[in-house]
């Protein structure tokens, strides 16, 4: 099969600002190193990440604290149970940037995710707030928005009768994609980008009235009273596990009270017209119509790798790092993303040798580690000929992945 690429208009590491990437944690530490990895896996430009943690269990603090060390990550640490839009204010108060993002830690998010929310954020001065495509996001939720409540979850397993892997069916929605960026009044909270001018002009989310549900509803309501236009990126696609931090008794009664707090403070009539929109809204319809037909049709690039793991043990004189890191954006160009996985303890060498170039690298301490990253990539090579017992572990475990081997460069 013939592969189509098409590269970003944007698609450049030469961004005039930089961006914030604000995650609040609460315990479910599996699917929260799911999130982080990935932002590092998927990482295609330089951003700022911002941890919060919510006050959870020492078995995940003493994790955002080691990947924070790691990445040279902000880490603000509760010692008790803080609220969503309580540690999402606090993130707030740290991002410095032109634009931030807020995201669930129960996501994982695919190659040029960043760009294209951006793409979509910078196509109208008037943008303000821009959320991407996923399996579960209300209305935001491709294939399916289900039974008309916009609370589906999009097995991927079962869409098209094929077992897509995330990166496969976000490049699948990027190829699909119009880029029409429809405007909407409601942007699912699960992950959204925030332009600055928005929170200079109408302030921080509401925690008074809404310290843990309903915060993004009350915020995309002032945000459109204020001027500002909502959009959502419709070549972006972001997966979402979904409210894995909360159980879903204690989940429904906070929504049912968000709610009643929401039409008190914007009247029944604003509130319903809000929701109203964004369900019956046509573009979106349209959307979730014309890729699951595509899916049906089987128009999908099954077989196509663009995200390739290369990882040492060691950097020797022949380990010829400094020409793999100007393959790395050779393949960017192509639309593809080389990253290089190196031991930790080789970071201070690296950053000092190379410190324009952090965004190619992932550092892990041990084998197990290693072998965790490489789930995010379609294809694992080994720069090492010891390395045949890790990568007999990464096939074993990850069956996504299309090819393992090693590469030894000749003398």
């Amino acid at each position: 099969m013939e592969v189509e690429v098409r590269l970003l208009e944007s698609g450049n590491l030469n961004r005039s600002h930089t961006i914030d990437v604000i995650v609040c944690v609460y315990n479910a530490l599996e699917y929260v190193k799911l999130c982080l990895e990935s932002l590092i896996a998927k990482k295609t430009i330089p951003f700022n990440l911002i941890i919060v943690d919510s006050g959870s269990e020492k078995e995940t603090k003493d994790y955002l604290a080691s990947f924070a060390r790691k990445y040279d990550c902000k880490l603000k640490t509760n010692n008790s149970k803080t609220d969503y839009t309580i540690a999402s204010n606090q993130g707030l108060k740290l991002f410095t940037s032109k634009y931030c993002v807020l995201l669930n830690s129960d996501t994982i998010v695919s190659i040029h995710w960043l760009e294209k929310l951006m793409d979509c954020m910078e196509s109208e001065s008037s943008t303000g707030i821009v959320g991407p495509l996923s399996n579960s996001a209300s209305y935001q939720s491709v294939p399916k928005d289900v039974n008309g409540n916009g609370g589906t979850v999009n097995e991927l397993e079962k869409l098209g009768g094929k077992e897509l892997t995330i990166e496969q069916m976000a490049y699948f929605i990027e190829q699909q994609s119009k880029r029409i960026f429809p405007v909407v009044n409601h942007v699912n909270g699960f992950c959204y980008m925030i332009n600055r001018s928005v929170i200079e002009k109408i302030g921080d989310q509401d925690e008074i009235n809404f310290p843990c549900y309903g915060g993004e509803d009350d915020y995309c309501i002032r945000a459109v009273n204020a001027g500002f236009k909502l959009k959502v990126a419709d070549d972006c696609y972001i997966y979402h596990y979904k409210s894995k931090s909360y159980n879903t008794e204690e989940k429904n009664e906070k929504r049912k009270n968000a709610g009643r707090l929401l039409r008190e403070k914007h009247t029944p009539t604003i509130v319903k017209h809000h929701y109203t929109e964004i369900k019956n809204n046509i573009e979106l319809a349209r959307i979730r119509e014309e890729i699951d037909l595509a899916l049906i049709n089987n128009r999908c690039m099954y077989d196509y790798n663009r995200a390739i793991l290369l990882f040492y043990f060691d950097l020797g004189e022949n380990s010829n790092l400094e020409t793999m890191i100007k393959e790395t954006k050779r393949m960017y160009r192509d639309n593809i993303l080389l990253k290089l996985a190196v031991p930790f303890h080789f970071k201070e060498y690296l950053t000092t040798i190379y410190p324009h170039q952090a965004v190619h690298f992932i550092f892990y301490e041990n084998k197990s580690e290693l072998i965790r990253i490489s789930q995010h990539f379609d294809t694992v090579i080994a720069a090492d000929l010891k390395a045949n017992d890790t990568l007999r572990q990464i096939a074993a475990n990850y069956d996504h992945i299309k090819d393992v081997y090693y590469t030894v460069e000749k003398n």
